[in-house]
């Protein structure tokens, strides 16, 4: 059994659960692409590999042997003719779209000042145009039949010397939530996806580039863990079966929504208990190779936040006062932990707080918002109004991966210091975050 494969037997993905349906892949001739191809074909759809290269050859090539079937076309998605070849094509040889993933990229390293006009406008024209042609060319069909699924890859928050590439993924993130509220909730879900940070060839090709710009090795930078499960980058066919999941079984439920892969894996049980703890975060990558902040660390068996709210929750009275103290307690570790980011080198900061934003289901932003917005309610609890509003009823739940994020930080740090006592403080610290989260959900749960 192939690692693909095997990934979507442990995400619980019958062979069938695609089957009749036909799919369009761009950028399928390599890396993240091929792996989406491949998995959807094992679930039984037929896909269209929309590629520029002839390595989409061997992508249709991968797939029949493995019993599939799969049509290569090649396609230059910038190209506005190219997509209406395509989509005349795989509806005459596979017939009507139902899937449709927008996966193709370029992504020059350059400085904004290097870069041309002409370079930036065709970095637009393949990833954000490409996908706009590409939704324009299949959604109708999609519509009139009231069923359908569009994903649009998207990437990181910002880095140096990609601007054009993260400014086109911006702008499809947004185009997708705007597309998303036009089509409505009538059979097309349409979903803007973050596939992780994962070991292909266009990552490798961009780390020989990059790395040496921000003072690292291709190696460490293509070594950054976004996920306790991972060291390392994440294998291209847990992204490619973490993508066939979001189609096959989420879609509806995230319609208008943008996910990520460690998400998606993590909803769907595919980590188990064997994540391998102790791979190198964003933040302890930049502190080692420039030398900047040490991380906090806390204990492994501490217990689990959410059992210890259970616990504590009981009957008893809601305690404005106690939630006061917890939130503002809760609300200085966030900023604690923005001031640790602030710390670290200008080039390393957005991957530091993507991996927080993965690793704890929010952003730093969000989640500093989210416990202004509990101290808020504090004078309505005296008052006796014992109820949290919609946005804040999930938050006991949420904090839960908070709590994670904290506990897990010692085994990053322990990777790269030594020092006893940098560990043990960091260590007192994490076990008081962690246990103010624990008393904060307990008095959340006996709010209801």
């Amino acid at each position: 059994m192939s690692r693909l494969e095997e990934a979507l037997a442990r995400l619980g993905l019958q062979k069938g659960a695609l089957a009749g349906q036909v799919a369009v892949v761009t950028g399928a001739g390599r890396g993240i692409g091929r792996e989406v191809a491949r998995a959807l074909a094992l679930l039984g759809a037929k896909v269209a590999i929309a590629a520029r290269s002839e390595n989409g050859q061997e992508t249709e090539a991968l797939i029949r042997r493995a019993g599939g079937e799969a049509l290569f076309v090649r396609t230059d998605v910038g190209a506005e003719a190219d997509i209406e070849r395509l989509g005349r094509t795989v509806e005459a040889e596979l017939g009507p779209v139902d899937i449709l993933v927008n996966n193709a990229i370029v992504a020059p390293v350059r400085s904004l000042l290097e870069m041309s006009a002409a370079e930036f406008e065709q970095v637009l024209r393949v990833n954000l145009i490409g996908a706009f042609l590409t939704c324009r060319r299949f959604l109708p069909s999609m519509q009139q039949r009231r069923r359908g699924t569009i994903v649009n890859m998207i990437s990181t928050e910002a880095f140096p010397h990609l601007s054009a590439y993260i400014a086109s993924k911006k702008g499809l993130e947004a185009m997708t939530h705007s597309l998303a509220a036009e089509v409505g909730r009538h059979g097309v879900s349409v979903v803007a996806f973050a596939p992780g940070f994962v070991d292909t060839p266009g990552l490798n090709a961009i780390a020989r580039e990059l790395a040496p710009r921000i003072g690292t090795r291709p190696e460490r930078f293509v070594g950054l863990s976004f996920h306790r499960a991972y060291v390392g980058s994440m294998p291209a066919e847990d992204s490619g079966a973490a993508t066939a999941y979001l189609v096959a079984v989420l879609a509806r439920d995230v319609h208008g929504q943008t996910v990520d892969a460690y998400q998606v894996l993590e909803q769907a049980g595919f980590f188990g208990e064997n994540s391998a703890a102790g791979a190198p975060g964003p933040a302890e990558v930049a502190a080692t190779s420039v030398g900047s902040v040490a991380q906090e660390a806390a204990p492994a068996d501490t217990v689990p936040a959410g059992a210890a709210a259970a616990e504590r929750a009981g009957n008893s009275q809601v305690d404005p006062e106690r939630i006061a103290a917890l939130a503002g307690d809760l609300a200085a570790a966030l900023a604690e932990t923005d001031a640790e980011f602030r710390r670290l080198p200008m080039v390393f900061r957005p991957l530091a707080m993507s991996g927080f934003k993965s690793k704890s289901g929010r952003s730093l932003q969000d989640w500093t918002r989210a416990v202004s917005q509990l101290c808020g309610l504090v004078p309505a609890l005296r008052g006796g109004k014992a109820a949290l509003p919609p946005d804040l009823r999930h938050l006991g739940v949420e904090l839960d991966r908070l709590a994670r994020y904290f506990r897990e930080v010692p085994d990053e740090m322990a990777a790269f210091t030594k020092d006893p006592g940098a560990l043990a403080e960091a260590r007192r610290r994490s076990e008081a975050r962690v246990r103010t989260i624990a008393e904060l959900q307990a008095e959340l749960t006996r709010l209801g």
